[in-house]
């Protein structure tokens, strides 16, 4: 195991065992780490966050019902500075926990951020637009997170994401003026099934 470099445990893994998984001597080579619909609750995450069992972790799929305290403690995290590709599909966030995440400082190397399927709404993607730590963001994934024409209108606006080169949003309630408001967008906005 110590030269495992991808591990994926979708479905697999229980909370109980994210303690185990976060002492293990054996994921130092670990990149990819998928942990997708395990079941994980919030203080599973909270343990993951802090471990130092995976110093070259780039990639991380915490996909399924986590809340708010799960995006503080990735927040605060000592992984999150080294994350380049950070999952949270299906969590269920308020706009404060998806500000402390997009706040914090480690969130500034984070290329790609997933939370399709999430509960972001105006208010989080109001959030994510407004903060300065997303500059090297290149795709956004919010497919079906419940955005309007108002978090549409942060999102084209935001000076802190116009680097983004793909911005998808597909399955999402947006009018003809939010649709309109992100033409005007650098690279790639996909919003299909807009009404």
């Amino acid at each position: 195991m110590a030269t495992v470099e991808t591990l994926e445990l979708f479905g697999v893994l229980g909370g109980e065992l994210a303690p185990a998984l976060a002492r293990s001597p054996h994921l130092r080579a670990l990149q990819s780490l998928d942990l997708a619909h395990c079941d994980l609750d919030d203080e599973a995450v909270a343990v993951l966050a802090s471990s130092p069992a995976m110093p070259a972790l780039s990639e991380l799929s915490l996909a399924g019902h986590i809340h708010d305290a799960s995006f503080v403690a990735l927040a605060h995290s000592p992984l999150l500075p080294r994350l380049r590709s950070l999952s949270l599909e299906s969590s269920r966030p308020t706009a404060a926990g998806l500000a402390a995440l997009a706040g914090s400082p480690g969130a500034g190397r984070l290329v790609r951020l997933n939370l399709s399927w999430a509960s972001v709404g105006d208010d989080g993607a109001q959030a994510l637009a407004a903060s300065p730590n997303l500059r090297g963001l290149r795709r956004l994934e919010l497919y079906c997170a419940e955005i309007r024409e108002a978090g549409a209108t942060a999102l084209a606006r935001s000076a802190s994401l116009a680097g983004l080169r793909e911005l998808l949003l597909a399955i999402n309630p947006l009018s003809d003026e939010a649709v309109l408001s992100l033409i005007g967008r650098p690279g790639r906005a996909e919003s299909g099934n807009c009404r």
